[in-house]
């Protein structure tokens, strides 16, 4: 029953491990033109001016529209944008995101570490390190 219990436990925080991995992003304060998000390549959101946040993947530009690449329900969409609605371009910011997603990862699996460590601890056959 031991051995099924410590397997349970690797087990379970294999899985928390994995679902912490899980990327967030961070983007930039500072806005961009819609060009230049299109030369960046990468991840942008979007506000509008009636205040609207959209992420998209990336932003391309095809005659003279542009549209926002994102994917729902496992499809690639194209979402066209009127460049007098879009108030402001904000690109991910590749740095702080890294450095949040690795941080959030740590943080939690050091929690879970000492949190393990005090459930298995034995008070019993260490009676002097009790507080």
């Amino acid at each position: 029953m031991e051995v099924l219990y410590k397997k349970i436990q690797t087990i379970s925080l294999l899985l928390t491990l994995i679902f912490l991995f899980q990327s967030c992003y961070v983007y930039q304060k500072a806005s961009i033109n819609p060009d230049k998000a299109v030369a960046a390549n990468g991840r942008m959101k979007v506000i509008t001016t009636d205040n609207k946040k959209y992420k998209f993947l990336k932003i391309k530009k095809k005659d003279s529209t542009y549209y926002g690449i994102t994917k729902m329900k496992g499809q690639i969409v194209n979402i066209p944008l009127e460049k007098e609605n879009m108030k402001s371009i904000h690109p991910v910011n590749k740095t702080n995101s890294t450095i949040l997603t690795v941080g959030t990862v740590l943080l939690s699996a050091g929690t879970v570490i000492i949190i393990i460590g005090i459930l298995t601890f034995d008070y019993e056959a260490n009676p002097d390190t009790i507080l």
